[in-house]
């Protein structure tokens, strides 16, 4: 993934030009609500925390216990991100990254 684009916009990309992208929609099943097992085993798999990935995603500790847990549903953005940080190490890397920069830019601001 090119450096120069946002995760967001990288998503909303994937989003408008479904032709350009069907085969990594289908691949990864973006649209597709996510289980609690699948979101479990994909953190374990990038050896995350439940609070690293929290940090990462910038959602609280008590929602990545619940998706876990069964007791929220796993569906749009957070579903689709856990997706392709699993499947594009690029993105991983990069949102991994970004979350780095923001805890410096907040101590030495």
């Amino acid at each position: 993934m090119d450096n120069g684009i946002s995760i967001f916009e990288f998503l909303n990309e994937i989003e408008k030009n479904p032709d350009s992208n069907h085969a990594v929609k289908k691949t990864i099943r973006l649209n597709e609500e996510m289980s609690n097992i699948e979101f479990k085993e994909i953190r374990k798999k990038l050896n995350l925390t439940q609070l690293k990935l929290a940090e990462t995603l910038d959602l609280s500790l008590r929602t990545i216990q619940s998706y876990e847990q069964g007791v929220n549903s796993i569906s749009g953005l957070a579903a689709k991100v856990m997706r392709l940080m699993n499947t594009n190490e690029d993105f991983f890397k990069c949102l991994i990254m970004e979350e780095r920069n923001e805890k410096i830019h907040k101590k030495s601001g």
